[in-house]
């Protein structure tokens, strides 16, 4: 988590609260395998908000991706921790 809140810019205690949010309300999934923890998420689940409730999470990454594409690709280790799962 230390990697991850350093590319975001937020504390530890900040990522760990996003990812507990995440956890607990379906998007996000969690295997520990040894020392590391394994993420995944899960894309088809839809938006909780009954305005965008028809949308799934996918679409939104979709968008927000190609606007982080444009400054370059994630390179440090905590993006490669993730694993994309599509039910």
């Amino acid at each position: 988590m230390r990697d991850l809140a350093a590319a975001c810019h937020v504390t530890e205690r900040t990522v760990q609260t996003v990812i507990g949010d995440l956890e607990r309300t379906g998007y996000l999934s969690r295997k520990r395998e040894g020392r590391r923890t394994h993420y995944t998420l899960h894309l088809d689940g839809a938006l909780r908000h009954a305005a965008e409730a028809h949308i799934p999470v996918h679409m939104l990454l979709t968008l927000v991706s190609s606007h982080a594409a444009d400054g370059g690709p994630p390179t440090d280790r905590a993006a490669s921790d993730i694993k994309i799962h599509r039910d």
